[in-house]
């Protein structure tokens, strides 16, 4: 049923997805590299995002450590993820969550690593995590692609904002 539940929400079938979810299957199960709610926002799936989060999906289940991601991360990874990460940082997802130890980013890192087609979306989103105190280096400590990632789009003005002295 979990697994079923994920591939709804891949392919964006809210028909299929409360069929699952009314059936008893869980939306926060555990254990899966992405659980409904991360997988349809990796798919940009503005509006089956916004029923899993009705139906009561966690919107900060941590990333599964083997190349997972936060909800927020997946949609700053996706093609078009400007609706669907603006819907979650308006919910409250956790724009701090730790990156999966294999293969992970941190929100700031996906959105400054020119994963969308539209880059004016991707500065937009940078810019709302710089404001909302993101961290440019790793909470672990470990290297971040930010810089890296800003330099290569030539983001100039990014640039500038993760190099303040505040910014560490």
């Amino acid at each position: 049923g979990t697994e079923a539940l994920v591939q709804s929400a891949q392919m964006g079938n809210i028909t299929l997805a409360a069929f699952l979810l009314d059936s008893g299957v869980d939306i926060n199960a555990t254990g899966l590299e992405m659980n409904p709610l991360q997988m349809a926002a990796h798919q940009a799936h503005l509006e089956m995002v916004e029923f899993l989060l009705i139906r009561g999906a966690d919107i900060n289940t941590s990333a599964y450590p083997g190349g997972g991601c936060t909800a927020l991360q997946a949609a700053l990874r996706s093609e078009s993820p400007d609706e669907v990460a603006a819907l979650l940082l308006d919910k409250g997802a956790d724009i701090f969550a730790p990156p999966a130890l294999v293969g992970g980013v941190t929100a700031l890192e996906a959105a400054c690593y020119g994963w969308a087609y539209s880059m004016e979306n991707n500065i937009s989103l940078c810019n709302r995590l710089l404001d909302a105190g993101a961290l440019v280096n790793r909470p672990n400590g470990r290297p971040s692609s930010v810089l890296h990632g800003v330099i290569s789009e030539g983001w100039d003005e990014i640039l500038a904002r993760i190099l303040e002295p505040q910014r560490n």
